[in-house]
């Protein structure tokens, strides 16, 4: 998706998860920022014997061919579906130094106590030890508040809190909540849902600690990049960042968090922010996100547009009404370029 003439935004096709690279153009130079890695088979899927390598290798190696290289790789949280494909990454290529120039990834827990856990955890660690192996340092402590500038843009990161800050469930069991088998509203319509009460469920401990920032490139285009961040989280950190501000934030892009579900959302975010795209990133497999009451509020209540990564997803939550209800929907919802 080209966002300016200078700001381009992949949102790579990394099954439930997030995988996400912009670029940045100023001159003759770049700077490539990498959010998350999707699932391993982002990077790599042997079942796939004619074609095992995934976007995520495939847009790696494609950077490395052209002398490229990632300036920034922000692992927002431990949680598979985004640290996954970074996991295989690094288990079967790991990266130099001149190749990937800084990395962002809270280290939540003491490495041993996360290698005895069998869950996402776990994989988190694997890059931490890898990253110290190699002597690669990486930015810890990356919460509300945190900030960094260069020529090419301003990053200041909104969640998580300092309170979320190293909070990890160690039932990890329990922490995959928002799952499949939570009954959806996708068969409503638009109208049907923006009537009902909105009603939150409490988020995991993973998904409390993702990291969220908003960014402002050179020219002047404004992203919001919220994870899976709470809705709490992000808006308080939303609104020490703009103190004072009556109106609505405006941003050109901004990306839902934890992939559209209502836990991570509520409608007075659109009171508060203004954008004419949002994107959503996910298949709809295992957790069946989006939640369709979330696209109703920005459907409903605002001209915006809304950008799906995958077609099939986007198709399984339209139903016949929604067309008549709204005429001009296929230039609503839409699928990314």
């Amino acid at each position: 998706m080209k966002v300016s003439e200078n700001v381009i935004i992949q949102v790579l096709q990394a099954g439930y998860g997030d995988c996400i690279f912009i670029s940045i153009q100023k001159e003759n130079q770049l700077f490539n920022i990498l959010i998350d890695g999707g699932l391993a088979s982002t990077y790599f899927n042997a079942r796939e014997r004619r074609t095992p390598s995934g976007v995520l290798k495939i847009l790696l190696d494609k950077l490395k061919a052209e002398d490229d290289h990632i300036d920034l790789l922000i692992c927002t949280h431990v949680d598979d579906d985004h640290i996954g494909g970074i996991r295989k990454w690094f288990e079967m290529d790991f990266p130099l130094k001149d190749f990937v120039h800084e990395i962002w990834i809270n280290d939540d827990m003491p490495i041993a106590d996360k290698y005895d856990l069998n869950n996402t955890s776990g994989h988190a660690a694997s890059i931490i030890s890898k990253l110290k192996k190699q002597n690669i340092t990486y930015q810890n402590g990356i919460v509300s508040g945190f900030s960094r500038e260069n020529v090419f843009c301003s990053i200041h990161v909104i969640a998580p809190s300092i309170e979320h800050h190293n909070v990890i469930a160690h039932d990890i069991h329990e922490s995959l909540n928002n799952a499949s088998s939570e009954k959806k509203n996708n068969k409503k319509t638009f109208l049907q849902l923006i009537q009902e009460k909105w009603e939150m469920k409490d988020i995991t401990s993973e998904n409390d600690a993702s990291i969220a920032f908003e960014m402002e490139c050179w020219d002047g285009t404004k992203l919001l990049l919220l994870g899976d961040a709470g809705y709490q989280d992000y808006m308080e950190g939303l609104n020490l960042l703009h103190p004072g501000i009556d109106e609505r934030i405006e941003y050109d892009v901004v990306k839902l968090s934890h992939h559209g579900s209502k836990n991570n959302f509520q409608p007075d975010f659109l009171k508060r922010i203004c954008s004419p795209y949002y994107i959503v990133s996910t298949n709809g497999v295992k957790f069946k996100h989006p939640d369709k009451d979330v696209l109703a509020q920005i459907i409903c209540n605002t001209d915006s547009v809304i950008l799906f990564n995958y077609k099939k997803r986007m198709q399984e939550l339209i139903v016949e009404q929604d067309r008549l209800d709204f005429p001009d929907l296929d230039n609503r919802i839409k699928t990314l370029n």
